[in-house]
């Protein structure tokens, strides 16, 4: 939705704003000072942020990946992933072709976000995000 989008948004440009554009990574204290600063309508209690910051924070490393937060919120909301998260998070553990992913590396950035899927769900979300993907590759 509209609104989603816009929210994700305003997070994202606080947080570069607040931490820089090369900062990736977010604390729960940081995420609740977000919260704190952004105008924002949504009725997100304390217990809420650290209920969802220790979902995606399934190693328990006290910080969590800002792209991997945004995704959390836009599935959380929407029911799925947007293509802008999803690229972008593709793009961060591609290696070796660059707008390429294996769909085994999917799986595996899904899992270490706390979420177990499958082949179905992979075409699934690639389907969704307008995605091309053959049987072994993801192309972003």
């Amino acid at each position: 939705s509209e609104e989603v989008t816009e929210f994700l948004e305003e997070f994202r440009m606080a947080y570069v704003s607040s931490y820089g554009a090369d900062s990736e990574t977010l604390t729960k204290g940081q995420l609740a000072e977000m919260f704190e600063a952004m105008d924002q309508d949504l009725m997100i209690t304390d217990e809420m942020l650290h209920d969802l910051f220790d979902e995606i924070d399934v190693q328990r490393h006290g910080a969590i990946g800002v792209m991997e937060f945004m995704a959390q919120v836009n599935h959380r909301i929407q029911g799925r992933f947007c293509r802008e998260v999803i690229k972008h998070g593709f793009n961060a553990i591609a290696s070796g072709r660059p707008g390429f992913i294996r769909r085994e590396d999917v799986k595996a950035a899904f899992w270490n976000i706390g979420r177990q899927i499958s082949d179905e769900m992979v075409t699934r979300l690639c389907k969704d995000a307008r995605l091309e993907l053959t049987e072994d590759w993801v192309s972003f």
